[in-house]
């Protein structure tokens, strides 16, 4: 379990260092713009590095369940979820104040960003799997 944990914070740290370098370039690009004058950029690197610990946390626990397309696609949101926890709580409320209006919000958020990439991460580990099953 200890490697899958490790391997999943792994995971969770390139895909925050993605976003980092994505959202990195907006605030080069566009440094007026209203929702980097209200979030820093050190605030957002920092939620996008811990939301990436977590998730990473999470997709590690839950790797060993990931045995199909269909379980990644479902697992997805549930690892995505904290992700959008994370970013709640840094900029605006933590999760025990929401109302059922941001829980559906950030429930369909997970759930439209967590499935596509479940299913990638699934495609692209497809090669590893099948190497590890021949090997």
């Amino acid at each position: 379990m200890a490697d899958n944990i490790r391997w999943g914070i792994r995971f969770g740290l390139i895909f925050a260092a993605v976003l980092i370098a994505f959202v990195s370039i907006g605030y080069v690009l566009r440094p007026n713009s209203p929702s980097h004058q209200m979030n820093a950029w050190l605030q957002v690197f920092g939620s996008y590095l811990a939301g990436g610990v977590v998730c990473g946390l999470v997709l590690g626990a839950c790797r060993p369940l990931i045995t199909s397309l269909s379980r990644s696609i479902l697992l997805g949101p549930v690892i995505a979820f904290p992700f959008y926890a994370i970013i709640a709580i840094v900029f605006g409320d933590p999760f025990w104040q929401w109302d059922s209006v941001s829980w559906v919000i950030f429930a369909v958020g997970a759930v439209m960003v967590g499935a596509p990439v479940g299913g990638f991460y699934w495609q692209i580990f497809a090669e590893a799997r099948y190497l590890d099953v021949h090997d």
